[in-house]
């Protein structure tokens, strides 16, 4: 079971207990508006839930046998991401923030909210690229392999950190166009020549390597992208597996 249907199964378990306790303690408590906006958001998330599971039928995906990442289909990823990032991030904080903390009925209630958020800009984000949850995941999944391969085998570390800086001189909106088109011309340049002189990339990381900055810039946190991609599947693969059909 992917992990956005255990979260939806999960509240609803919660909400039947509450229902169980009696409406009465909850208006006496002061905690009935919670109690209905809570089962609000469960509703909203398993229509989102569902409409994952739709487009997983809609948009079916099976994985290239050799593991290669098309680049249009990594281009929609980077679109897919940008677009979530505004309700992935608010969630990544609040649960780095209470993980392994004991919460009240009101953290369970700003969980559920964050969770729908995310869950229903991701349904209609993967809509608009034709995109499924199983293959963003895989997607997700083969570009966090390809930055480590690129990492390892991309030149040095004091290289790397200065081919950083000038992708962050780059990138600043004030620089005027000519020396941003200039600058990002040696930045090209940079980094065919460290690939070069590194080990031999792998097509996937050297297409991360093409689209690095972007890709850094969308990046939807631990558990913002954990919540996307589900869950039952390994975060990390052996490198020369990733992206196979299991």
């Amino acid at each position: 079971m992917k992990t956005w249907a255990k979260v939806v199964a999960g509240f609803a378990a919660v909400l039947v207990l509450l229902c169980v306790l009696g409406g009465a303690a909850l208006v006496g408590s002061g905690a009935w508006d919670n109690a209905t906006r809570f089962g609000g958001g469960i509703l909203q998330m398993k229509r989102s839930a569902e409409g994952l599971q739709a487009l997983d039928k809609e948009f079916p995906f099976t994985p290239p046998a050799g593991g290669a990442v098309p680049e249009e289909r990594l281009l929609a990823y980077a679109t897919i991401c940008e677009a979530v990032v505004p309700a992935a991030a608010p969630y990544d904080a609040w649960m780095r923030d209470h993980q392994g903390q004991k919460g009240d009925f009101r953290d369970a209630r700003e969980a559920l909210e964050l969770m729908a958020a995310l869950l229903d800009a991701s349904c209609r984000a993967l809509r608009e690229q034709k995109m499924s949850a199983r293959e963003f995941g895989w997607i997700r999944r083969a570009v966090e392999a390809a930055r480590e391969e690129a990492a390892e085998k991309a030149g040095s570390p004091v290289a790397r950190e200065m081919l950083e800086t000038l992708r962050r001189e780059a990138a600043s909106p004030a620089l005027p166009e000519a020396e941003r088109k200039a600058l990002q011309e040696k930045v090209a340049r940079y980094e065919a020549a460290l690939a070069q002189a590194g080990e031999p990339l792998s097509s996937n990381a050297a297409l991360y390597l093409k689209h690095a900055e972007r890709l850094k810039g969308c990046e939807l946190g631990e558990f913002g992208g954990m919540m996307l991609q589900g869950g039952g599947e390994p975060r990390r693969q052996r490198r020369a597996g990733v992206g196979e059909a299991p």
